[in-house]
């Protein structure tokens, strides 16, 4: 199945479960699991196949959210209703969601390194500057000694 076609289903599963079709909501832990495993195929970069993966999260928390509340009201189905959709919550958007946070993470220790050696090859830079400047600066203070520092002194050879 391609993606769309996935999503397509996901998305009316998720709508038929919300509206308290439980053999939908069974469904959705496999669909969802499909959907995740073409987004990855076709995702362009982690970015987007993070913000796939947030928002099959977030609709699978949705889905759960509403039944749950359809269930508190049918003390009876409660139950089986609740335990279908915890099943969906606690086995899908979880591992969804903290691997785009694991390599939100690695970016940013990523650039905390960089910035680091950055930083690292900047203070060397500013010490062989600073080193360069001095050596100038005695320079200018022994050509210019003899005049009392405020010209160049010329000699004159015989």
């Amino acid at each position: 199945n391609s993606f769309a076609t996935l999503l397509a289903q996901f998305d009316a599963a998720n709508a038929a479960a919300r509206g308290g079709d439980m053999d939908a909501a069974k469904r959705l832990p496999a669909l969802s699991q499909a959907l995740l495993t073409a987004a990855a195929d076709v995702a362009t970069s982690r970015q987007e196949l993070a913000r796939i993966q947030a928002q099959t999260a977030a609709a699978l928390e949705a889905t759960y959210g509403a039944v749950t509340a359809r269930a508190n009201g049918k003390a009876s189905s409660a139950s089986s209703q609740s335990d279908v959709l915890r099943q969906i919550v606690d086995t899908q958007p979880a591992p969804a969601i903290v691997a785009a946070n694991d390599i939100a993470a690695d970016d940013i220790q990523g650039l905390r390194d960089e910035t680091a050696q950055l930083r690292k090859d900047m203070t060397a830079g500013l010490a062989a500057i600073a080193a360069n400047t001095g050596k100038t600066a005695k320079t200018l203070e022994a050509v210019t000694e003899a005049s009392g520092g405020s010209a160049v002194a010329v000699g004159v050879a015989a």
